[in-house]
């Protein structure tokens, strides 16, 4: 397995769950990452000297599944002279997974011993090496933070409802034993970090030094200029077009797409509003929403573009929609919602803390009871057909996502990583010392033992 060869020590050790790949090119090696994420490390390096990143290795058979990804050279990160990346393994199953994890711990302690923030982004059960590097921050005394985009376990279980009785069964007992794996890394973290208040909510009983924060990939040049508002505005009161209404994300259980198909059904058949709207984005509930969209008869008021890599593009369709609709029915945090605000498009959807925390300064959307569509449809029909309320939203949504950039949240971030995580660096290598020493008789207890 690579072993750290660039920097001999780095301020702040990730390991992610966000995959890497590493092709050949011209008969030398070249790492890719995910496009946003390579922004999120070269905004990391404005508050540390130095990065170690550790994450898994997708192969190329995966990578042409993946077609939501967009990939950009590590090299043309600004600051990649501070960052080294090591490549773990994927393990998806829990045979690659046990027969990677001795290797990696291997790893994950070396790094561990040459760093000095430690940080963990926690993924899936199989292949989840952030919780193992948990457990070796522990061994070693080492402070840690975790991080959480969502409740990881409660996603799986409901994935599991669309599944045969086999993998339903499978499902469920990777959600339990996820569930139990993960509570004392919690527990013991000195750190955890929570992206979204559902998220937060759900974290924060489990240890006092939870965090609310949130995870985005935006810059400040992504957001929407007062001109630009006030040219929405008076385009959202010309009656003689309809309301637009978006959504970008994947077509999944968590996003629950038939509901969405249901409450525009119902605003536009049965409240008569004047609506046109687009989901950008693919999934394996594709087939059931398009047939949804028929039954609904509204297929001709909705598009279905499928994926775009194009960053821009994407934004440029989140700006030009009047409201941003979801139907979110899972504890997790998703971005699009941060990407619509900052584009001064009102949020609608269901109510969950998540999306309450983000309007509750200047109220920019609507939320109505979770998984009740019609509510929804009604929301949006009433909306559709005033048009002075979504004139009034447009610049309250923008008001709410001022704070939303990159630089701000991943500075705040690094603000709280060194003020839990920071100790005396001789306390350190003296607990590393220790632990060497404890390991060292245990080996030599062994070796008397067998003779």
């Amino acid at each position: 397995m690579p072993f750290p060869s660039k920097l001999n020590s780095a301020e702040h050790l990730m390991v992610l769950p966000v995959p890497m790949r590493v092709v050949d090119a011209g008969g030398q090696r070249k790492i890719l990452f995910e496009q946003q994420a390579c922004n999120g490390l070269d905004r990391w390096c404005d508050s540390f000297e130095s990065l170690y990143v550790a994450a898994p290795v997708l192969d190329e058979a995966t990578v042409a599944s993946r077609k939501a990804m967009s990939w950009a050279d590590v090299e043309t990160i600004p600051s990649i002279r501070k960052i080294e990346m090591i490549p773990l393994p994927m393990a998806n199953s829990m045979r690659a997974h046990y027969r990677h994890v001795g290797d990696v711990r291997t790893t994950l302690r070396a790094l561990i011993d040459r760093s000095k923030y430690l940080h963990f982004g926690a993924g899936g059960m199989w292949g989840g090496w952030a919780g193992i590097a948990a457990e070796e921050a522990m061994r070693a005394g080492r402070k840690y933070a975790v991080h959480f985009d969502y409740v990881e376990h409660q996603v799986v279980r409901l994935n599991a409802r669309n599944k045969s009785f086999l993998r339903r069964v499978k499902s469920l007992w990777t959600a339990r034993s996820m569930e139990r794996w993960l509570k004392p890394i919690i527990e013991q973290a000195s750190l955890v970090l929570c992206h979204g208040s559902d998220t937060y909510e759900y974290y924060k009983r489990m240890n006092r030094h939870a965090r609310l924060i949130h995870n985005i990939h935006t810059t400040a040049a992504d957001q929407v200029t007062s001109e630009q508002v006030a040219a929405k505005v008076a385009s959202v009161r010309d009656v003689s077009r309809p309301i637009r209404v978006a959504y970008a994300g994947r077509i999944a259980t968590e996003k629950a797409p038939i509901d969405w198909s249901r409450a525009l059904g119902h605003a536009i058949k049965s409240r008569g509003a004047n609506i046109r709207a687009t989901w950008l984005g693919d999934g394996p509930l594709r087939s059931e929403f398009e047939r949804t969209l028929v039954a609904e008869g509204i297929r001709d008021r909705v598009e279905t573009p499928g994926f775009t890599s194009d960053r821009a593009a994407l934004l440029n369709a989140v700006r030009e929609a009047d409201l941003f609709v979801f139907t979110h029915v899972t504890p997790e945090s998703p971005r699009c919602l941060i990407e619509a605000l900052i584009s001064a498009t009102p949020i609608v959807g269901y109510e969950s803390h998540y999306p309450a925390e983000l309007i509750a300064t200047h109220q920019g959307g609507r939320l109505t009871p979770m998984s009740d569509w019609e509510s929804l449809g009604d929301t949006i029909a009433d909306l559709a057909n005033d048009r002075a309320r979504v004139a009034d939203l447009i610049p309250r949504a923008r008001r709410d996502g001022d704070r939303f950039t990159s630089e701000a949240v991943i500075r705040e971030r690094s603000e709280l990583i060194k003020e839990f995580l920071s100790e005396d660096l001789m306390e350190s290598k003296k607990a590393i010392s220790q632990r060497d020493h404890r390991e060292h008789r245990g080996k030599k207890a062994t070796k008397l033992s067998s003779t």
